[in-house]
């Protein structure tokens, strides 16, 4: 029965509509965050940001401060400082953070960092009030020196005039 259909393949000048957007009233009422005008590349890859944040931090939860048992990308993740649904559509070093697996999943994309950090200290891998701030500060200094790393060292590879928008 299957071979004796014909299925008719749509060409270039057949194209369906578009959808109706949201101001023609199909979705009265929702309200959506744009998603990003475009993703901006990493110059560099995962591996080599990793790679840094090892070198100069060490294998640590920037979120919990806990040290890895091994340096491993499965158990120390890479993670969107800005989560990529809320527009974190950077993968540079500048928006990127060393992540245990518990505080990588306890972010997702729901939380700031502060959060996971008060989250980490309820869920006891914080042991006190006190060290919590010293995480967040922890944190916060990680952060500038990312930037800082990103304007210094890795910007600059990027040829002159080329436009990320176009990436």
């Amino acid at each position: 029965q299957m071979f004796g259909k014909i299925i008719k393949v749509r060409g270039p000048d057949s194209l369906p509509e578009p959808a109706p957007q949201a101001s023609q009233g199909m979705l009265k009422g929702v309200a959506r965050k744009p998603r990003p005008a475009y993703h901006i590349r990493a110059i560099e890859t995962d591996q080599q940001i990793w790679d840094a944040f090892i070198e100069i931090w060490g294998p640590i939860c920037w979120y919990c401060g806990q040290p890895a048992m091994n340096v491993d990308r499965r158990q120390l993740q890479l993670d969107h400082v800005e989560p990529k649904k809320d527009d974190g559509s950077n993968d540079d070093c500048w928006n990127r953070a060393l992540a245990c697996s518990p505080c990588n999943s306890d972010k997702s994309n729901r939380l700031t960092p502060e959060q996971t950090i008060r989250k980490a200290r309820q869920d006891g891998r914080i042991a006190t009030d006190y060290l919590v701030d010293v995480q967040i500060r922890s944190f916060q200094d990680r952060m500038a020196w990312a930037k800082e790393r990103w304007e210094r060292e890795v910007n600059i590879q990027r040829p002159l005039g080329e436009n990320p928008e176009q990436q």
